[in-house]
């Protein structure tokens, strides 16, 4: 696979990660599933260290999903700088 094929694969999947992070219905699912891991947490018995670290750790594989998501995303940012970087290596210099 060329390099250029990888840059353009990195540039579509940036896009469909800039689509998913603007899509209202994704947001609002994962607002909903770490509001509803919060509100579990928050009505946990202190007590109950194992179920509380459970939920702990199901509110921040919300936050980890959507942190790779947005690198993702800024991926394919940095991916369509490359190929206009290269677009222009391509131009003849006109003096």
């Amino acid at each position: 696979m060329t390099d250029e094929l990888k840059i353009n694969q990195r540039k579509s999947r940036g896009a469909r990660a800039e689509q998913l992070l603007q899509d209202e219905f994704f947001k609002e699912t994962l607002e909903k599933i770490e509001q509803d891991y919060i509100a579990a947490w928050r009505r946990s018995d202190p007590k109950d260290i194992d179920g509380r670290e459970v939920l702990y750790s199901a509110i921040s594989v919300v936050a980890d999903i959507i942190n790779h998501i947005k690198s993702i995303a800024a991926d394919g940012r940095m991916a369509q700088k490359e190929l206009e970087n290269l677009e222009k290596l391509r131009q003849p210099n006109v003096a």
